[in-house]
């Protein structure tokens, strides 16, 4: 009978350490909390507007991916000693949600963590326009000194202006205005100079905020048995009236590659929003940048 009993007991300890072996220890993470993004505009004559939406972050530890979180957000991150971190200001692409990315021209903070396991730390990441491509900045227009857009004259049922109205203007002194109503139920204007794009990550960045909805579109034209050949414009997004501004990041690389080498020109058009017989569509800070 004690013979049973040890052997029972020595049983009991074998298969506990064994459990301990292939059950370690669960390690405790060390948790970073992030609200929001800074952004240090480090030269504004050549980059323009600081306004921005960051909305998520792209984590990596010691060199290995961690995740992406919208913001505001507690990441946990199974760290050891200290390591560097590396925090990636990450936008809706195309004003849709789903379609998180990390922004190509902006810098990722980088800093070293130092392990503190069940420990909330609080950090405030900086980014800024990405300083090699600063000079990539290929259209930019605040309103503030005139305007490069015109209207479509194929498409002429009512005009930009520039207004300086208090409850129209986004930053600085000016910001531009369509006007809508039952007999311009529509406006459609494009940058007055054709843009190159090369190929690579090309955006469109622009703040809006109205009562009518609102269109991004964009036209090439290319060299063709000698001639330049226009395509057919398209308009590629559209969004709902908003009565605060928003930002906007547009991809044009997709649009762009399919007509390398050429020359673009993007437009924008307001329309009446559906049930509504007038409204309008403020625009500010329209820049277009590219990787070359």
């Amino acid at each position: 009978m004690k013979f049973n009993n040890l052997f029972f007991l020595f049983s009991v300890c074998i298969l506990w350490s064994a459990c301990n072996i292939i059950n370690p220890p669960e390690k405790v993470p060390t948790y970073i909390h992030i609200d929001s993004f800074k952004f240090v505009n480090t030269d504004a004559g050549r980059t323009g507007s600081s306004s921005h939406t960051i909305n998520s972050v792209w984590v990596t530890y010691n060199g290995t991916v961690v995740g992406v979180y919208d913001l505001p957000a507690t990441i946990p991150i199974i760290a050891t000693g200290s390591a560097p971190l590396s925090l990636g200001p990450g936008i809706a692409v195309n004003g849709m949600n789903d379609f998180l990315s990390i922004y190509p021209f902006y810098v990722n903070d980088t800093s070293t963590l130092v392990a503190n396991p069940g420990k909330i730390i609080n950090y405030t990441p900086v980014t800024t326009y990405y300083g090699p491509l600063a000079d990539t900045f290929r259209f930019m227009e605040n309103f503030e000194a005139g305007s490069i857009f015109v209207s479509d004259t194929t498409f002429n049922k009512g005009t930009m202006v520039r207004t300086s109205s208090t409850d129209s203007v986004f930053e600085g002194h000016y910001s531009a205005a369509m006007r809508l109503n039952s007999v311009n139920d529509s406006v459609e204007v494009n940058n007055r100079d054709s843009i190159l794009l090369p190929g690579g990550p090309s955006m469109c960045e622009f703040n809006y905020k109205g009562t009518g909805d609102i269109y991004f579109g964009m036209q090439a034209f290319i060299s063709a048995n000698g001639a330049t050949v226009p395509s057919g414009k398209q308009y590629l997004y559209g969004f709902n009236p908003s009565d605060s501004w928003q930002k906007m990041y547009i991809s044009l690389a997709d649009y762009a590659a399919q007509y390398a080498g050429g020359y673009f020109y993007i437009y924008f058009k307001a329309a009446v929003h559906p049930g509504q017989s007038s409204g309008y569509i403020l625009i500010d800070n329209v820049k277009i940048i590219t990787s070359k």
